[in-house]
């Protein structure tokens, strides 16, 4: 913004990375200035990632009369130690959102990681390249957004019993 880019540029499409713990600082700066139309959470099914995205609905929420933000929808990222699309559509619907996709764990994403490119640098005609290709593609062509709800700290207190319940599960199966 301050070096003219958004004037300059006019972009139709703007990302912003954000970690998780800097949520209520780094993530309220493109709200507040009102430069955010749509936002789209990626999260795991990580207990903090859940916590983190459901802050970031709050922030959507308190910013929204500084300008147009909404959510657009949540994008489940299966780099987890549990990756039950369950949890993140049931985390979805409480909020009153959609899952646009779910970008499974890969080792092709790696693999280009490692090589400082993106998955469709690296793996253009891969299977999961063709995965990002569709996500972008319902991003783009998604008219579905909504003001978020976030959930109650009992709320989410269900979701992580239910992360808890899949976790002791999959450590039942290792066992045996």
């Amino acid at each position: 913004d301050r070096l003219g880019a958004f004037k300059d540029l006019e972009p139709d499409v703007v990302i912003y990375d954000v970690l998780g713990d800097v949520v209520c600082g780094g993530f309220a700066m493109p709200l507040r200035k009102g430069l955010a139309d749509d936002v789209y959470i990626v999260t795991t099914c990580d207990p903090m990632a859940i916590y983190a995205a459901n802050n970031i609905c709050k922030g959507i929420k308190r910013f929204a009369d500084r300008g147009e933000v909404s959510l657009g929808g949540l994008i489940h990222n299966g780099r987890s130690v549990v990756d039950e699309p369950s949890i993140i559509e049931s985390f979805a619907a409480r909020l009153g959102a959609k899952v646009m996709g779910r970008i499974p764990m890969s080792e092709r994403i790696s693999r280009a990681e490692i090589r400082h490119k993106t998955v469709l640098e690296y793996a253009p005609n891969s299977e999961i390249a063709d995965m990002f290709r569709v996500l972008a593609f319902a991003i783009f062509e998604n008219e579905d957004r909504i003001m978020p709800e976030p959930l109650s700290d009992d709320e989410l207190d269900e979701i992580n019993e239910e992360i808890d319940v899949l976790m002791r599960e999959k450590e039942k199966m290792e066992v045996t």
